[in-house]
């Protein structure tokens, strides 16, 4: 993977790229949303367009932005584990879910958060939603015990699919499930090279 020495600007460009894997912007938008003046943003939404981390198409007069997920770079990894860091930040109790994950006997699996929690809205009480994604040849069962015995948070619910069947549920995005959920608010909390793997194969169009 390549990885870049990104500045700030670009750090935040890239994190609110990430908050929400369905949409794309304007460079107007971005600064606004932001709060940075137009001229930084353009300038910084030009070198990602030159390193490649995003693609830019016009529409009208103004150029839509987003993503490049066909490209393999460590620095979208960095990113993503930076927006982790300021959900654990934010409620102290994904740190502690974080040390359940740990226990996990098994390593090779992605867990996702999202719903009120990945949106900062969560409350009191409030559910704190995972999706888990392990490889076909994981045991669906065994994982599945294993995870519920060392993620002892009462609030936590839990789902569980396969990596073909994360796929399945985004080539079908008009469909209503958790795989097409996550794409507008999500946190990789485990396995954010994985994901972007599985994004990588999805818009590629590798089935």
């Amino acid at each position: 993977m390549v990885l870049y020495m990104l500045s700030g600007t670009e750090s935040r460009i890239l994190g609110r790229l990430f908050d929400d894997l369905t949409r794309t912007w304007t460079i107007r938008e971005m600064s606004l949303d932001l709060g940075m003046p137009y001229p930084q943003a353009h300038r910084s939404v030009k070198l990602l367009s030159r390193k490649g981390l995003i693609l830019k198409e016009k529409k009208g007069k103004s150029s839509l932005i987003g993503l490049n997920l066909k490209s393999a770079c460590d620095d979208y990894i960095t990113v993503e584990n930076r927006r982790k860091e300021e959900i654990k930040e934010k409620y102290k109790v994904i740190n502690v879910l974080e040390e359940d994950l740990s226990k996990v006997r098994y390593n090779q699996y992605i867990c996702i958060l999202f719903g009120s929690y990945a949106e900062k809205k969560a409350k009191k009480g409030s559910d704190i939603d995972l999706l888990f994604v392990i490889p076909e040849q994981f045991n669906y069962a065994y994982f599945e015990r294993d995870v519920k015995d060392k993620v002892l948070l009462s609030n936590a619910d839990i789902s569980i699919t396969t990596e073909k069947g994360l796929l399945e549920m985004w080539y079908n995005p008009s469909k209503l499930n958790v795989g097409n959920e996550l794409l507008r608010k999500h946190i990789i909390l485990k396995g954010a090279e994985a994901f972007l793997n599985l994004r990588r194969i999805y818009h590629m169009g590798d089935k």
